[in-house]
């Protein structure tokens, strides 16, 4: 009976030993139990995966392998995945069904393997094994699905792309979907167009008098060379008769107050009159002085030279006759003053403009709007004028486009030291642009904007089409040039694109896979 006893006691011990040996975690000696303990109290344990969270890649995707699939829909790596591939499981590999890894990578059971040269080898095949996964539902490589992997998109380089496969052959078409092929720009770096010559305007003046008169006489004629401050014409004007009575009156009233206060400054400073006195002459005597500078200052407006006041003022003459002179050099190539004729302020009697430059006006299309900039060179040729060229530079490029011709202003100024052009002549202008700039057109509304790029969708066969990164090089709103991403034999789609890039973003709201 003792001996019975003793059996049953050593038999408890027994199973209390076994019961101990399976709760302790595997991978873990029972001399780390307490740190064991402590960290599944921790409350940074997740509890959901058993593992610590600064280490849980199934809650923060910011853990995960870089460049390693991840399958969303059952919250595994896709190389891990064998619900969507069956066939990749390596037959006799040991798998912890409980971390979702192979026993000799789940270092949450194994730690000791975390140091090993060995696991990075094969951390390294796997990432390439994820690379070249089938997508079996959408028949594309996982790396290339842009349904089941939308977040690849944001680690795509110009001309790199992500697949996105229809349900069937005919769905796009129903959608309104239609493609079309680039257009190649041909020498970009150098457009040719219709340019106008018209008259420098910054180097031309239009001769108007600034009061009204009477021709008295005309010194220059039409087509003639002037000089600048070189007599046109004298006109007669009781207004300047007015004005010059008026400074010499000013004049005059100025010398007097000039006179009673240096006086007055006597005075006071031999304490016989008021310090207030010679105060009031002072102010006195500043304001004949304004009058005097405005009296001046009306003459120079109308147009009276310095030399010519001063002579005015010396000989106290008031007469009536104002010359015009040229404010510049250059040709008259409008006269309207005749003798004897009247004139109002504003009429053009004279214009004048140097001719050794040349504005040339440029129409340039929308399309062709990115080829030219500020100080680009240009070189035009006239059919009147064989085997002569004339260089210049853009100056002016206007910041609208005309909305009935849908074309650019731009204006050059080329030189014309010869004088051989002529205000009104066409000819042809090459632009010649300092960034050479090579691509293709497309529709702007081909276009699609996803997190800050620029998206096409080039068709690979009719259920199979491509969402691509492509780099622009200007935007218009009809046309669009693309310098990186595309090719003129590509297929890209020009109407209804927004079709596909809700069927793209719709991953993003979960709806990418379907459930088993």
């Amino acid at each position: 009976m003792k001996n019975i006893k003793n059996l049953s006691f050593i038999a408890v011990l027994i199973v209390i030993g076994i019961a101990a040996i399976l709760l302790i975690p595997r991978g873990v000696t029972s001399s780390s139990n307490n740190y064991q303990d402590k960290t599944i109290l921790s409350e940074n344990y997740c509890e959901e995966h058993s593992m610590q969270e600064d280490a849980c890649f199934y809650c923060n995707p910011n853990l995960r392998e870089k460049g390693r699939l991840w399958c969303a829909e059952h919250n595994r790596y896709e190389d891990r995945c064998f619900i969507c591939h069956p066939g990749i499981q390596e037959k006799g590999r040991l798998w912890c069904s409980e971390h979702l890894l192979y026993e000799d990578e789940c270092y949450i059971c194994h730690p000791e393997i975390l140091n090993s040269q060995d696991t990075e080898s094969q951390e390294g095949q796997r990432s390439d094994a994820s690379v070249n996964l089938q997508c079996v539902e959408h028949g594309v490589l996982e790396a290339e699905c842009g349904i089941c992997h939308p977040e690849l998109i944001t680690d795509l380089e110009f001309g790199e792309g992500l697949k996105i496969r229809f349900e069937s052959t005919n769905s796009a078409y129903k959608a309104g979907v239609l493609t079309d092929k680039p257009k190649p720009i041909l020498n970009p770096s150098e457009t040719t167009l219709i340019g106008r010559v018209s008259y420098n305007h910054n180097k031309l003046a239009r001769i108007t008098p600034l009061t009204f008169g009477v021709i008295q006489e005309v010194y220059v004629e039409l087509g003639a060379s002037v000089l600048k401050d070189q007599r046109m014409l004298t006109i007669l004007s009781p207004e300047i008769a007015q004005a010059k009575g008026v400074l010499l009156s000013a004049l005059s009233d100025e010398e007097a107050k000039e006179k009673q206060l240096y006086r007055d400054r006597e005075l006071s400073s031999k304490n016989i009159t008021p310090l207030q006195e010679f105060e009031q002459s002072q102010a006195i005597y500043q304001i004949a002085v304004n009058t005097t500078a405005t009296a001046k200052q009306t003459l120079l407006n109308f147009g009276l030279s310095m030399s010519e006041l001063d002579a005015m003022i010396n000989t106290k003459s008031i007469s009536s006759t104002l010359t015009i002179r040229s404010p510049l050099s250059g040709t008259i190539i409008e006269r309207n003053a005749v003798i004897g004729e009247s004139v109002r302020i504003g009429d053009r009697l004279f214009t004048v403009v140097d001719l050794n430059s040349m504005w040339l006006d440029l129409s340039v299309p929308e399309y062709q709007a990115n080829q030219v900039d500020t100080w680009s060179s240009i070189v035009a040729s006239f059919d009147v004028l064989p085997g002569i060229l004339f260089n210049g530079d853009i100056e002016w490029i206007s910041q609208s486009i005309d909305e009935h011709t849908r074309t650019l202003k731009v204006r050059a100024v080329i030189e014309n030291s010869d004088l051989k052009l002529k205000n009104g002549m066409f000819g042809d202008v090459r632009i010649q642009k300092r960034e050479i700039v090579s691509g293709v057109s497309i529709p702007s509304k081909a276009l699609q904007w996803i997190d800050g790029d620029q998206f096409l969708f080039n068709k690979l066969a009719d259920d199979l089409y491509e969402i691509r990164k492509v780099a622009i090089n200007s935007v218009s709103d009809d046309q669009a040039i693309i310098t990186s991403g595309i090719s003129a034999s590509d297929e890209i789609v020009v109407t209804g694109s927004y079709v596909l890039k809700s069927e793209f973003l719709k991953s993003r709201l979960g709806a990418g896979c379907v459930d088993d």
